[in-house]
């Protein structure tokens, strides 16, 4: 903006000196018009102020890790041409609060009216995601003045991790993306058929039925017989590690997914609303999935291995056959030799180090590399 200024001082001593020295109407006309450019800027800036407005509204989105999101906002003029330029600032937080992302968009096209835009999130993150709309600020004529109008919007975004679907002899995603797995343990015996429901695993679909009546069926498995109740648990890193964070909150989901399919149920443990800390019963995909955001919703607080340390101070520890997931590998081994509750609990460390199979893991620990998480997660179909 100085420069600018710098530029017009100079054209406004010039044609002040063209009236000077010719003494001519044009030249007066001129130097008239220059110096009155400051002050028609500034009354279009005011114009502009008051006449365009954007529109956002405040909301909720759930997506996947990889997606891509529009987020719709509006911007309508009153007069009938736009008489000031403006740009959207905006922020991309995590669930800690720390900025990933600051935007500056700029609106280049001319509006005679109105015309709805979107914000382009990418989902890069798992976790919940907060994009704020902090300000507009306005640019007045050849930009020699500007306004910033704070404004207080924002979008919530909670990104979901990816599944990753068990199959004989591979192990895909859900963009059919194909890496090899070990073997996994197997279920229990073909108890009956019924209908195909909207979330059930295509690889159960029974054909023969199927095709008999013309609707699709799957098949329905018992459980397999046991009495021990699981329990799983996670903490992130306390780095902000995007990738780390990712392969916990992945490593997480697909053995919840796992459990249910495997055993009917699973228990949840997290710090929930209002610092209480929560032992959830999941016996369904719907129940993980809300059970996950909520955990999303209050991740500002899931720092220092907090559902760790409260899940070892509970008294009731020893009923479960706990798996505990995080990228703290030193901190968990330290607290483990302090605990007395270490016998029922197998560890998911998410690491950095060498690739490693998934064969080739400590009895009580399972390695997953950050940098190949599509073909290590596939040692916890063993748990």
């Amino acid at each position: 903006m100085i420069i600018r200024w710098i530029i017009y001082f100079f054209a406004l001593l010039y044609s002040f000196i063209i009236y000077v020295m010719y003494s001519q109407y044009q030249a007066f006309m001129l130097f008239a018009l220059i110096a009155a450019i400051p002050l028609l800027s500034f009354i279009s800036l005011l114009i502009g102020v008051k006449t365009v407005k954007v529109y956002f509204h405040n909301e909720t989105f759930t997506i996947n890790n990889g997606e891509k999101l529009k987020l719709p906002y509006m911007i309508k003029y009153k007069s009938l041409l736009p008489l000031a330029d403006f740009c959207i600032i905006a922020e991309e937080k995590n669930g800690w609060g720390e900025i990933l992302v600051r935007k500056v968009i700029n609106n280049n096209e001319i509006i005679f009216n109105k015309k709805q835009r979107n914000y382009i999130y990418d989902a890069e993150c798992c976790g919940k995601t907060e994009i704020n709309i902090r300000s507009i600020k306005f640019y007045a004529l050849l930009n020699l003045f500007t306004y910033t109008k704070n404004i207080d919007r924002q979008w919530m975004v909670f990104v979901m991790p990816l599944i990753y679907e068990k199959s004989n002899d591979s192990l895909t995603t859900a963009d059919n993306k194909v890496y090899r797995h070990t073997s996994y343990n197997s279920l229990g015996n073909v108890s009956g058929i019924r209908l195909y429901k909207i979330g059930d695993n295509s690889r159960f679909i029974h054909w023969k039925a199927s095709l008999a009546h013309d609707e699709f069926y799957v098949k329905e498995h018992e459980f397999l017989n046991d009495e021990e109740e699981r329990i799983l648990l996670f903490d992130l890193s306390d780095d902000s590690d995007t990738a780390a964070n990712n392969a916990v909150f992945t490593s997480v989901y697909n053995i919840g997914l796992h459990f249910i399919e495997q055993y009917g149920n699973f228990f949840l443990a997290y710090l929930g609303q209002n610092s209480r800390f929560l032992i959830r019963k999941i016996t369904n995909k719907k129940m993980l999935d809300v059970s996950m955001v909520e955990y999303m919703e209050n991740s500002c607080f899931q720092k220092n291995m907090v559902n760790w340390r409260l899940f070892i101070a509970k008294k009731t520890t020893y009923r479960y056959k706990a798996v505990y997931v995080s990228a703290e590998e030193e901190k968990i081994r330290s607290s483990l030799n302090e605990s007395n509750y270490c016998n029922n609990i197998k560890l998911v460390i998410i690491n950095d180090g060498q690739k490693t199979s998934v064969r080739s893991h400590e009895a009580d620990i399972i390695y997953i590399n950050k940098n190949y998480l599509s073909e290590d997660i596939a040692g916890v179909w063993t748990l």
